[in-house]
């Protein structure tokens, strides 16, 4: 009897067990209407996200310069106007911009002189196989890049000094695709303060003679993925120029650019680098090399 009892309490306790187990799974909450709409927001936004990196490639686009100047990279102190667009005139200025391309990318430019204008086109950061272009004043644009349907990266660098070219304005960019809203970003920043030297003067490169893309600054800077601005200019001196005191950086180096405007005030509180290069002596010492007295020299520096 004793033995029955047992197992019937056994069975009653299975039995318990099991309904236990049954209501659990049923007391288990379906998805609430909440839960649906909080999925159908997670697919609104990766709509979103789809449509935001969309590109109509065929889209064609002629962007004045001054008014996308947010959206570019200015290499160099360069002169802005509503009007006329971006002055780059110091040696290795110009600006960088990104963006999803497909076909010829074209820059316009104006310039009152008629005097070819050298530039170097570096596409995707291949600096060693920049391509050279010339602005030449009787044409209206020239083409910076074919390009592959993708994203894309485009530099303009300019050859020679500042004193050469002080007209020659760039104003719009023509492309297919879409722009990239936010400039290429570098590692730091670096100005240079110097004289021939550090623009490239005498320097004999594969394409010029005079050639700031190949100077030291220029490649110190691609080597540390810097942007750099050149204040410098040929026979110009920290006391003195070649023949003539007035040639000083010195004079000149509160300026956005003195060979285009006397006036203008470079912003330096909006354009702080994290180092500075002074490379000025040379012309100095040229200019007092054959006086008796070399204290005059070193007075002056």
């Amino acid at each position: 009897m004793k033995r029955h009892i047992a197992l019937l309490l056994a069975l009653v306790m299975c039995l318990g067990l099991l309904c236990s187990c049954t209501k659990k799974e049923e007391q288990t909450p379906p998805a609430t209407d909440n839960q649906g709409e909080s999925g159908q927001t997670d697919n609104k936004k990766e709509e979103e996200k789809v449509e935001k990196i969309y590109v109509d490639f065929s889209e064609k686009h002629k962007d004045n310069l001054y008014d996308i100047k947010d959206k570019i990279k200015i290499n160099g102190r360069c002169l802005f106007d509503e009007e006329k667009g971006i002055l780059a005139a110091w040696s290795n200025s110009g600006i960088e911009f990104a963006g999803w391309f497909d076909g010829n990318i074209r820059l316009y430019f104006t310039s009152s002189v008629y005097v070819p204008v050298p530039y170097y086109v570096v596409v995707d950061g291949d600096y060693e196989n920049a391509k050279n272009v010339e602005l030449t004043p009787q044409k209206a644009y020239i083409s910076l890049a074919n390009v592959e349907k993708g994203y894309h990266t485009i530099g303009i660098y300019k050859v020679d000094g500042a004193n050469t070219s002080s007209s020659m304005y760039l104003t719009e960019i023509e492309y297919k695709g879409k722009l990239d809203q936010s400039p290429i970003e570098k590692s730091m920043k670096i100005e240079i303060l110097g004289d021939s030297i550090s623009c490239g003067i005498g320097l004999v490169s594969p394409k010029y003679d005079d050639d700031a893309y190949y100077s030291y600054g220029a490649i110190a800077a691609r080597n540390l993925n810097a942007d750099l601005s050149i204040v410098a200019v040929g026979g110009w001196g920290i006391s003195c120029g070649v023949k003539s005191f007035e040639n000083v950086i010195p004079r000149i180096f509160d300026l956005t650019c003195y060979f285009a405007d006397k006036e203008q005030k470079w912003d330096f509180e909006n354009n702080q680098v994290d180092a500075v290069i002074v490379n000025l002596g040379t012309n100095d010492y040229l200019e007092y090399a054959n006086k008796e007295d070399r204290f005059e020299l070193h007075n002056a520096l």
